[in-house]
């Protein structure tokens, strides 16, 4: 599970963004990119979340995209996903 949004205003409620992992994977990747294509965070690390900052600043409020691809790690599955995430503060 993926969500749609998050609110990174350090509340303590939905303040970062990450998957909802349900599996064992072999491989894990995930890039968040703003609508000019920048790079604003990547990881190989399943337990990583975006705190909605790049370089320690704070992003703007925007949908930024998600591009998360796994393998499974039992059954070799190959599995890209994307999709989009609006950050509100």
């Amino acid at each position: 599970m993926v969500p749609n949004s998050f609110t990174p205003n350090e509340d303590g409620k939905n303040d970062y963004f990450f998957p909802v992992l349900t599996c064992e994977y072999s491989y894990y990747s995930m890039t968040i990119e703003d609508r000019w294509d920048n790079v604003v965070f990547t990881s190989n690390n399943m337990n990583a979340k975006w705190d909605g900052r790049y370089k320690g600043n704070l992003c703007p409020d925007d949908i930024y995209i998600y591009r998360i691809e796994t393998i499974e790690k039992n059954t070799g599955k190959k599995t890209p996903r994307t999709g989009q995430i609006t950050l509100f503060r």
